[in-house]
């Protein structure tokens, strides 16, 4: 079961005509419940969910992983749900920023 305050991290699910998630996504569980009720879902609402993307993986959902700590940090500065694979792309070009800065000090 997901429990309430759980980073989750979409890793693949079937074919299916849903909205609601993404591949390689991170969500925020708002509740205990076996599937996912994220704080925030993709177009912002924060009421609803979606029953085939379950723990247990019975239904469309075919993989997830709790998310890990950079991961959560990165959901928590987005306060939405937000494309994993973005976070490395982001820290290189906050080094380069910083690079710049320090160069013209």
């Amino acid at each position: 079961m997901f429990k309430e305050g759980d980073y989750i991290v979409i890793l693949s699910f079937k074919p299916h005509n849903t909205r609601c998630a993404k591949k390689n996504f991170i969500f925020k569980q708002r509740m205990n419940n076996s599937a996912i009720r994220p704080c925030v879902d993709l177009k912002g609402g924060t009421t609803n969910g979606n029953d085939c993307l379950r723990f247990d993986k019975s239904d469309i959902l075919i993989d997830w992983r709790y998310a890990t700590e950079k991961e959560i940090e990165f959901y928590d500065s987005q306060n939405k749900p937000c494309d994993a694979t973005e976070i490395d792309s982001l820290a290189v070009e906050l080094s380069k920023i910083k690079k710049e800065i320090n160069e013209n000090i």
